[in-house]
């Protein structure tokens, strides 16, 4: 969570988690761990260098970059389930978002249950279901299933021989780009967000970049133009940089969040501030 500079991650707490009616939909099934990442220089200053590197850390084991706020849901083993990116308006909303985590994890279970009595490669195809069960980042956090998924499957029909080699490179690829995003925190000045962007963009002329890591890194310099107050041409320019972004990778949790962003500025505040520039137009003699 970006908890002083992060809208959405502001709403999130005050709306939801802190909601007594939050504690009484779930019962207090959920131990909440909250994990931040300051940028306004002084909420910078006053963590610890060691908490923030320990943080930093924790979001690249994730390949977390630029979806904040960003929730991942673990069993009692530690092992990762879910991922909810994004609030929701209402809580009953994101309580039924978890409901749906939770059913992710049933199946997950169910098909590792069956495993236990097979051998092989219906074997491997069981472990597969489980995984397959949730989301892809949650993956990557089961690394000794995916290895025995490789060693029993050596024909490589289930894919998953290819998903550790992605993963490598996934998360190399979210490390280069957390490390640009990373060196300019609490940075507002207009030299660093032109310098931010220059960066953005070198990035993103890489030809290797992965769909989901090509979405971040779009999403990450659209919202570089949002420090630019008051210019309607930063305006335009930050939608654009979403609507690619959303394009790159339309099927993630990020990209269905850019599509209702999207809808908000092409439907309500790009046409008011047309017609507030038609206005003042109007007004200057």
């Amino acid at each position: 969570t970006g908890k002083e500079w992060c809208p959405p991650c502001i709403y999130l707490r005050t709306k939801i988690f802190d909601s007594p009616e939050f504690d009484k939909l779930t019962h207090d099934q959920y131990l909440l761990v909250e994990v931040v990442f300051p940028r306004l220089p002084e909420a910078v200053a006053a963590m610890p260098k060691e908490q923030l590197d320990a943080n930093e850390a924790l979001l690249a084991s994730y390949n977390i970059t630029g979806g904040f706020p960003t929730v991942v849901l673990h069993d009692e083993n530690g092992k990762p389930f879910g991922v909810i990116s994004s609030p929701r308006q209402t809580v009953q909303e994101y309580v039924a978002e978890l409901d749906n985590m939770q059913k992710l994890r049933t199946a997950r279970d169910a098909a590792f249950a069956k495993a236990r009595d097979l051998q092989g490669l219906e074997r491997a195809k069981a472990l597969a279901e489980g995984l397959n069960a949730i989301p892809k980042l949650c993956r990557y956090k089961y690394p000794e299933v995916v290895q025995e998924i490789s060693s029993l499957d050596p024909q490589n029909t289930l894919g998953y021989a290819r998903f550790i080699a992605n993963r490598d490179e996934l998360q190399q690829q979210g490390k280069d780009l957390d490390a640009i995003l990373t060196s300019f925190t609490g940075k507002f000045s207009p030299q660093d967000i032109a310098a931010l962007q220059e960066q953005l963009n070198k990035f993103l002329g890489r030809e290797d970049l992965y769909p989901e890591i090509r979405q971040q890194a779009l999403r990450a310099l659209g919202d570089s133009y949002s420090f630019i107050r008051g210019d309607f041409n930063a305006l335009l320019q930050m939608v654009e940089c979403y609507r690619r972004a959303e394009a790159a990778a339309p099927d993630t949790k990020l990209g269905e969040r850019l599509r209702k962003n999207l809808k908000y500025y092409d439907e309500q505040m790009l046409p008011a501030m047309r017609k507030e520039m038609e206005q003042q137009k109007k007004n200057t003699p």
